[in-house]
């Protein structure tokens, strides 16, 4: 057994899986991490990892002691709190439902699709496009957007084959507040981690700007690099200056939450969520936004930090706080990255200052994505005030921005393949469709041919090769998520004379792409 240096826990290994421990007083924590998140799956395979999570607890059956699972970007974790015999009677028994997987039936995946559906909610098994997927792209943190996108078409041999990947003893780890004992054995079986996707460098956004997303909130993204120390206090000086501000001195919101996810092994991602009331939008985006840049031009009163550096302090020395960070030590461990020293971490909460947490929000603030919610939209005015705050429209879609009239003309009327012959102002290779009259689409005009649609309303197209993932619902609606970080919802049947051209262009898609939402009927509040 060994002693991590500059940490406060042991290291050991038990049958095959890394386990890291420290001695913390009252009740045992134990949890198993399995080293698989939304940012490790393919479009085709989204919501896969939510999926095999709830089987596993399936076979795990009734337990009596408090226990739970969850599934993140980063990992899918299974817990139990109590006696040492109960925590660790519960993580037998996840060993022995994760071996026995292979014995699962359609029906128990029927029912456990069913049962994310009723958690998730009507909007779960569409993308939102909100800040990950306009900035990466339908890979990596990307794929957090696309959420259970896919979920509705995965068989049970999806499930069995992903399992069989990921669910080992290398891609596990171990976390207990006591010392375990030398002839544990989970039961999990053999194997090495799979080699993991890479996070792709964020695609070429032009930052700061704002995006359109089918979320409800309004939400700010930033790309930090900092130690992790410094990260987060200035996340805590952020979400409370905002709280303060947004809640407490305009009341457009409840809440303020702050999701921070690891790019790599020098920078975050963080993503700030806030749920104003349909008649609050504008002045959130605004006011938000705002904060953003006042504590990046000045940092934060020394009444605020004086309150976020008490706090951090007192989670830092709390239960809570010691039981999170060995958790969390473990899932950065799958991943290849370390965490900080507690030492460190102690010594940087109480001697970070507040220019220095300005300093670090200017350097993130040219990064900033802001996500404003579709369903509403927001003003003219207020458009016109975040750009001349300095921030841009950004369109996920593929468009034809930088290509003359002439150019265009010719790119529609040969399919996408100009010079090739094919297609020309007489018999053209895309077919037109207008909106239905009494459709959400009635003053829309889509173009179709066999190796790209264009969206006329918005500029934008999507050719065969820039589709991630499409699946269509019970009610004809079809969700397409594109490589550029781009969703487009319709429903082909609202466009006069679509229908068989666009069947014509999805057969023409790679066959793992296409997954459909058989079994579930259509997104509520359609857009119009």
């Amino acid at each position: 057994m060994a002693v991590a240096s500059g940490t406060e826990h042991h290291e050991t290994t038990r049958a095959g899986v890394l386990t890291r421990w420290t001695e913390i007083p009252g009740d045992v924590y134990g949890f198993l991490v399995f080293g698989l998140g939304q940012r490790d799956l393919a479009p085709r395979f989204a919501g896969a990892h939510h999926l095999v999570e709830h089987l596993v607890m399936r076979r795990v059956g009734p337990v009596a002691t408090e226990h739970n699972a969850f599934s993140s970007s980063d990992s899918v974790v299974f817990h139990a709190s109590g006696t040492a015999d109960d925590v660790l009677g519960f993580l037998r028994r996840v060993g022995a439902a994760v071996r026995d997987l292979a014995t699962v039936t359609q029906t128990e995946v029927d029912l456990e699709r069913a049962a994310i559906m009723a958690e998730i909610g009507p909007d779960g098994v569409y993308a939102s496009g909100d800040v990950l997927l306009p900035r990466f792209g339908p890979t990596g943190l990307g794929m957090v957007d696309i959420g259970h996108a896919a979920l509705p078409a995965l068989s049970t041999q999806d499930v069995l084959a992903f399992a069989a990947s990921w669910f080992t003893t290398g891609n596990a780890r171990l976390v207990l507040t006591t010392e375990p004992p030398a002839d544990l054995d989970l039961g999990l079986p053999p194997g090495s981690a799979p080699g993991r996707v890479t996070q792709a460098a964020p695609l070429p956004v032009r930052t700061p700007a704002y995006v359109v997303g089918a979320s409800d909130g309004v939400a700010l993204s930033l790309l930090v690099g900092a130690d992790p120390a410094t990260r987060w206090l200035v996340a805590d000086v952020l979400v409370e200056a905002l709280r303060r501000h947004l809640r407490g001195a305009r009341g457009l919101v409840y809440d303020v939450q702050l999701h921070a996810m690891r790019v790599d092994e020098d920078r975050v991602c963080w993503t700030v969520l806030t749920d104003p009331h349909d008649g609050s939008v504008d002045e959130t985006a605004l006011e938000a936004f705002a904060v953003v840049t006042d504590l990046a031009a000045s940092g934060p009163d020394a009444g605020l930090l004086d309150h976020v550096r008490a706090t951090a302090l007192a989670e830092h020395r709390s239960v809570d706080g010691r039981v999170g960070r060995l958790l969390g030590a473990a899932e950065l461990d799958l991943r290849g990255w370390s965490a900080a020293p507690e030492q460190a971490l102690r010594d940087r909460i109480e001697a970070i200052t507040g220019d220095e947490i300005a300093a670090v929000l200017r350097a993130s603030v040219p990064s900033l994505l802001l996500c404003v919610p579709g369903r509403l939209g927001i003003s003219e005015d207020t458009e016109a005030r975040l750009v001349a705050s300095g921030l841009t429209l950004h369109q996920p879609l593929a468009t034809y921005d930088g290509m003359t009239p002439q150019e265009i003309q010719e790119d529609l009327l040969t399919d996408g393949f100009p010079g090739s012959g094919n297609g020309s102002l007489l018999r053209p290779a895309m077919s037109s469709h207008r909106g239905r009259r009494f459709s959400p689409w009635r003053k829309s005009e889509v173009l179709i041919g066999r190796h790209q649609i264009a969206v006329v309303d918005v500029g934008g197209r999507i050719r065969v090769e820039d589709v991630a993932l499409l699946g269509r619902d019970d009610d004809g609606d079809v969700e397409v998520i594109t490589r550029q970080g781009g969703v487009l919802f319709l429903n082909p049947a609202n466009f006069r004379g679509a229908v068989e051209p666009w069947d014509r262009f999805v057969a023409g898609l790679p066959p793992e792409v296409v997954r459909h939402k058989s079994g579930y009927r259509g997104r509520p509040d359609e857009a119009g």
